[in-house]
């Protein structure tokens, strides 16, 4: 008796984890941005020499270039 109750136990276990495993792998939804948003990385705060960009475009995807650095500018565009 105590052995089919702990086989029972178990198998309702495992079939938890199974019912719960699908829903913790769904990605998060995320929502798109407003506005574009271009961010210029400069060498210092003379703000002369570009050394990077950030790029987030309107489909969410963001891009990267060059060197991020303390020194920027960020210009918005809306969508």
């Amino acid at each position: 008796m105590r052995r089919k109750l702990r086989r029972a136990t178990l198998l309702f276990l495992l079939a938890g984890c199974f019912v719960m495993a699908p829903e913790s792998l769904t990605p998060a939804a995320h929502a798109l941005p407003r506005d574009s948003a271009c961010t210029y990385y400069y060498s210092n705060s003379s703000h002369t020499v570009l050394v990077g960009e950030r790029m987030l475009l309107c489909s969410g995807q963001v891009i990267i270039t060059g060197t991020v650095t303390s020194f920027s500018t960020t210009e918005f565009s809306p969508c």
